[in-house]
């Protein structure tokens, strides 16, 4: 890892932090180097020179978000292009990454649907250890074609009950997200912003595993570590969401809305805002290609030093700065984001 403002992360395929890297991680944004280590490993490992990370497991996620400063974004994207992941084996001389940048092109972040699914799931289940507490879930599985060790070849009645369970699991997921019945999903009382995150970051409450909590943020958001779940100030971030106005209706593309930011918003780094479309769960894609606005942009304020924001099909009238624009007929949602 290179020197630099950064907060990132490394999690198993259960979202289940590794550690941290950046600012709120071990290297506290020095740089440095994280060595993940197998489950199982019984080898040597070295004495000095790294942060040593056991993992849970085979698969792992590693995300990193790089801190923009000054507003001087290419700064900063040259900084994340120190970062070098290679093998153990290749420390001496490790291959140089290759670095693809998604901006301007499509990309398709969305968890497969139907029967391909069910594959996905059964080549990463083949791919790890299985997990303690999963023991019971594989049992569930084995009947409908899906074991440690098998090739997924389901028959015909296998693949019926596969594919309509998938369609109403995320249907349950979708009411979970947006309308949950969990305990402190409301974060301002009398309003319908929500806190983001309803789980522990260990995905355990005292006498059970967090089943509705952990389908609640993972259907909608990917990563999870301690710094992300924060309800005090301190290194690290808060985000909460809405997906309804000061009514209680349904944000809907169609309409106008305003969002006033007040002055000295607590946030130290910066703040943000971004419009997700309620399908996809990823930027809504309009003609300005631009779902977001922050604290580091160039908004008008008012008088008292507070931000009006608004989003709807068409700028307000002398507001193109402080506009997110939605698109009719699609419903949408935000997310404010504290760092």
């Amino acid at each position: 890892m290179p020197p630099g403002p950064t907060a990132g992360m490394v999690d198993d395929y259960w979202q289940r932090s590794q550690t941290m890297i950046g600012r709120p991680g071990p290297d506290k944004g020095q740089g440095g180097k994280f060595l993940l280590v197998p489950p199982g490993y019984q080898g040597e490992l070295p004495a000095d020179g790294y942060f040593i990370v056991p993992t849970s497991m085979n698969s792992m996620n590693f995300m990193l978000r790089g801190i923009v400063q000054n507003g001087d974004v290419p700064a900063t994207a040259a900084m994340l292009k120190k970062i070098r992941v290679y093998t153990y084996s290749q420390r001496e001389h490790p291959t140089p990454n290759r670095f693809v940048s998604a901006t301007g092109s499509p990309a398709d972040t969305l968890e497969p649907e139907g029967l391909d699914y069910w594959r996905r799931l059964s080549e990463f289940i083949n791919n790890n250890p299985v997990q303690e507490r999963d023991r019971f879930f594989m049992a569930m599985l084995k009947p409908l074609g899906i074991e440690k060790g098998k090739p997924f070849t389901p028959d015909e009645r296998q693949k019926r009950i596969l594919e309509e369970a998938e369609l109403v699991g995320r249907a349950m997921a979708q009411a979970n997200t947006f309308e949950p019945r969990l305990a402190n999903a409301t974060f301002y009382p009398g309003t319908h912003w929500m806190a983001c995150v309803l789980l522990d970051p260990s995905q355990e409450a005292e006498n059970y595993s967090q089943l509705d909590e952990r389908l609640h943020w993972f259907y909608i958001a990917t990563y999870m570590n301690p710094a992300m779940a924060l309800t005090k100030p301190g290194p690290g971030s808060v985000y909460i969401q809405t997906f309804k106005d000061k009514e209680g209706r349904w944000l809907d593309g169609t309409h106008a809305y305003r969002l006033r930011v007040p002055a000295k918003a607590p946030a130290e780094d910066f703040w943000s805002i971004t419009a997700y479309d309620s399908q996809t769960r990823s930027m809504i894609q309009n003609r300005r290609n631009d779902a977001a606005l922050s604290s580091e942009d160039k908004l008008k304020a008012n008088a008292d030093g507070s931000v009006d924001l608004y989003f709807g099909p068409t700028a307000p009238a002398g507001g193109d700065s402080n506009w997110i624009q939605t698109v009719s007929g699609k419903g949408f949602f935000v997310w404010f984001r504290a760092y």
